[in-house]
């Protein structure tokens, strides 16, 4: 199985003991972050292509990388990585093509981050200090 079949590694995305919780508000406030990222990045990466400048395009893809890496965004991942390592090499293209698969691959991530959400237990059971 490769980083492009996985959408979401659960592994990596509650590796952090808050993330777990519905209280702690951590998950929503992550998925708002990851979101910003993503359509700032999805901008930057269109621009650096219209300007055929890879060293931008390498930029904003490793950004997008990053952030759907850390919360365990696997298939964003994989294609922002894709991107970059193309970019590295030289090649500033993003076209319609590249952009619709990240497209897709963003809105089912956010579509499994917010059924993960809706799943996490209330919490109320949990220590004043939050710890596990």
């Amino acid at each position: 199985m490769t980083d492009k079949d996985t959408l979401i590694d659960e592994s990596i995305l509650f590796s952090v003991p808050a993330m777990r919780r519905r209280a702690s508000g951590l998950l929503p406030r992550m998925i708002v972050l990851l979101h910003s990222e993503a359509e700032s990045g999805l901008a930057a990466m269109g621009a650096a292509a219209a300007a055929a400048d890879a060293c931008a395009l390498r930029e904003a893809a490793h950004r997008l990388k990053s952030a759907s890496g850390a919360l365990g965004a696997m298939r964003v991942h994989a294609l922002a990585r894709d991107i970059e390592n193309a970019a590295r090499g030289g090649y500033a293209g993003f076209d319609e093509s590249n952009r619709r698969e990240l497209e897709q691959a963003l809105q089912d991530t956010f579509d499994a981050l917010e059924k993960l959400n809706a799943a996490l237990p209330s919490g109320t059971n949990e220590s004043v200090c939050g710890a596990d």
